[in-house]
């Protein structure tokens, strides 16, 4: 179940499943049986795919009120307490976890049975692109970009991903976006060569080192 804000855009993404439309006060003003419509000026929209989505419409019935909340959870599903210094990063899987190579696809989900197409095989065995971070003893902040589906450029598999974090010196490293959104930027000049046909592919994220303020 995800909600959707003015922030992410003028529209939410389309597809099959539920999605609720809340005012400013959080009523109800419409439920649509398909996913993909405007976001509502200062309100919100809620989609839901799956078994989510008939939880979602029990609830949502027009002119009724929902409050929406949200909760950063941990591994066993207690909330975590978040401060000023918490930072939250999309990525998987980890890499390497206290000095060790601790490679967590199977945990997230990215080692999948009876799958024909071989998303394993595919994304996290075969090399490809890959772009992740880490720190090291020292606690300083280690980026890297791979370039690879070229000639002079293979990539990485996930596991040789986590060799080269632990070779640079990363106690703790996560892999990042990979394939074609692999670019990295320097100066306002791409210095990687991305392996997209049409070259640097838009895309939403990025990790971005500015210089220190002095004194």
């Amino acid at each position: 179940m995800v909600s959707f804000t003015p922030e992410f855009g003028p529209a939410t993404p389309s597809g099959p499943g539920l999605e609720v439309l809340l005012d400013a006060h959080g009523t109800v003003t419409s439920v649509n049986h398909i996913r993909g419509t405007a976001v509502p000026s200062g309100g919100q929209t809620l989609q839901a795919i799956g078994a989510d989505a008939d939880k979602l419409a029990a609830l949502a019935v027009p002119g009724s009120k929902l409050k929406v909340g949200t909760d950063l959870l941990d591994e066993g599903g207690k909330a975590l307490k978040t401060g000023s210094t918490t930072d939250v990063v999309n990525g998987g899987p980890t890499l390497v976890q206290n000095g060790r190579l601790n490679v967590t696809a199977r945990r997230d989900g990215m080692v999948r049975t009876n799958d024909s197409n071989s998303f394993f095989y595919g994304w996290v065995h075969k090399r490809n692109p890959r772009t992740f971070a880490g720190t090291d003893a020292h606690g300083r902040t280690l980026i890297v970009t791979a370039d690879g589906r070229q000639t002079t450029s293979l990539g990485l598999s996930i596991k040789e991903s986590a060799d080269v974090a632990r070779s640079l010196g990363m106690v703790n490293a996560m892999n990042l976006d990979g394939g074609g959104s692999t670019t990295m930027v320097q100066d306002g000049r791409v210095v990687s060569s991305p392996s997209d046909a049409t070259g640097e592919r838009p895309v939403g994220d990025a990790l971005v080192i500015l210089p220190g303020r002095k004194p």
